[in-house]
């Protein structure tokens, strides 16, 4: 199977169109617009102005102004209008191709355990995140998300990863997260950003060892393309509009 990668085409300030290519499938990893539903009804769009069919995961951008739960039960409904797989901590069969899919949030323990303290603490203080994502909490009623509820989140990916990757009958696996599960996905100029541990896990033995074939992922802003194991490990992002990717292939079609 072919697939078409993007990620963090940041959508908000003007319209892009994807080209089409001769890939079976697209693969989106997030942060399409600050508004889940648009970023839904764009890959709706888009797997039909394709004619073919667009896994997406939502990144944490799809989620801004917005509570979580809300967000996600209207992406539900729109990605089934269309032939979007909306893959938040799930997993689906095509073709002989499982694909499984989380944000995966992070640990932010990237740079080891002792250091998720002062992480979290950058976090909460400098990452939009924290400010304009909000989390139900249990009352009905809504509060701003926290660096611990991101880790809650995480360890909920890991989970889905584990029964998607578990449960996989077919030899091809592709894993989508929005978040990176690697130190090597860190931009080089940021390698010792207190921020480190809200983009990325240090999950380079778990990624080795889980057999996939693909895992792509986003949040970065710049093009990774490497080898954990057996794994190809691809990020494929357009970037913001004033951190746009100078290395983002629009047209990029990978075999798997």
């Amino acid at each position: 199977m072919n697939l078409q990668i993007l990620s963090d085409l940041h959508m908000d300030g003007a319209a892009w169109t994807a080209p089409l290519t001769e890939a079976d499938a697209i693969v989106v990893a997030g942060d399409l617009f600050d508004d889940g539903a648009r970023s839904a009804v764009w890959c709706v769009e888009l797997a039909q102005t394709a004619g073919k069919p667009v896994f997406f995961v939502p990144g944490n951008h799809d989620f801004y102004d917005g509570v979580i739960s809300e967000r996600l039960l209207n992406m539900h409904r729109i990605a089934c209008a269309g032939d979007v797989y909306l893959l938040h901590n799930k997993s689906v069969e095509l073709q002989g191709v499982r694909f499984v899919g989380t944000p995966l949030w992070s640990d932010f323990q990237i740079d080891g355990p002792a250091s998720s303290v002062l992480a979290k603490h950058a976090a909460q203080d400098l990452m939009g995140d924290f400010q304009y994502i909000r989390i139900g909490d249990g009352t009905g009623s809504a509060r701003n998300l926290r660096p611990n509820d991101a880790v809650r989140m995480h360890e909920r990916g890991l989970r889905a990863l584990d029964r998607g990757l578990t449960n996989a009958y077919s030899e091809k696996v592709v894993v989508i997260t929005h978040h990176a599960p690697s130190v090597r996905s860190l931009t080089r100029g940021f390698r010792y950003s207190p921020l480190n541990g809200a983009y990325a896990s240090d999950m380079d033995e778990y990624v080795g060892n889980s057999m996939a074939k693909l895992w792509v992922h986003g949040h970065m802003h710049a093009t990774h393309d490497y080898m954990v194991g057996s794994t190809r490990v691809l990020c494929n992002p357009r970037g913001g509009p004033r951190s746009l990717n100078v290395d983002f292939n629009p047209a990029m079609v990978v075999e798997v």
